[in-house]
């Protein structure tokens, strides 16, 4: 019954590889087969099975890769084709011969955070296990929490820089608020709607 949850922190678009090219292998043949959920960004996603992903049928079959590779869950945690006011994740689950594909729009915030990705893995693994890994409620709540810790963080952040008479929060300052967050983290806002696709 141990379920393994596999984020691979590999890279960004932008950065690029934040661990030697050499284990991208390991990650394909090893790590992968042994996942039954996988939370890449679309940057990982795509080193992963070798696919670029240019829309969302490009989305799909990338994460259909994934799914022949063993991996029974797949959440595409931010994609680029999303617009200026938000992302796109999107993600698949097979079950008993059966498909589901989840699509949800986050809505952007005009910041920079830091361990959001972080936040996102664990927040889909605890609500996958308590709604027996139902993709669109899951998503649906973790995304719910995202932004109101994110807007919360944002909040504090300005408010410490006028304090401190700064035009702009410093990093330090962006710190996600976990800990003030703490009711949104266990009863996650509603809002946002992930839809079937």
């Amino acid at each position: 019954d141990l379920i393994y949850v596999c984020d691979p922190v590999m890279g960004d678009t932008g950065p690029g590889l934040y661990v030697p090219k050499e284990l991208l292998p390991v990650y394909q043949e090893v790590i992968l087969p042994l996942a039954d959920v996988c939370l890449p960004n679309q940057f990982e996603a795509e080193l992963l099975t070798n696919k670029k992903i240019e829309s969302e049928e490009d989305a799909i079959a990338v994460m259909d890769i994934l799914h022949s590779k063993g991996v029974s869950t797949v959440i595409l945690s931010s994609t680029g084709l999303g617009s200026d006011t938000h992302l796109v994740c999107l993600a698949s689950h097979t079950r008993s011969g059966q498909k589901t594909v989840v699509k949800v729009l986050i809505p952007k915030f005009a910041a920079a955070f830091v361990g959001t990705g972080d936040l996102f893995t664990a927040l889909s693994t605890a609500w996958l296990a308590r709604t027996g890994g139902e993709l669109k409620l899951a998503l649906e709540k973790t995304l719910g929490t995202m932004q109101a810790v994110l807007a919360r963080t944002l909040q504090h952040a300005h408010a410490a820089a006028a304090a401190g008479g700064l035009d702009k929060p410093t990093a330090a300052m962006m710190e996600l608020k976990l800990i003030q967050s703490k009711q949104e983290i266990e009863n996650p806002p509603t809002g946002i709607q992930a839809e079937i696709v």
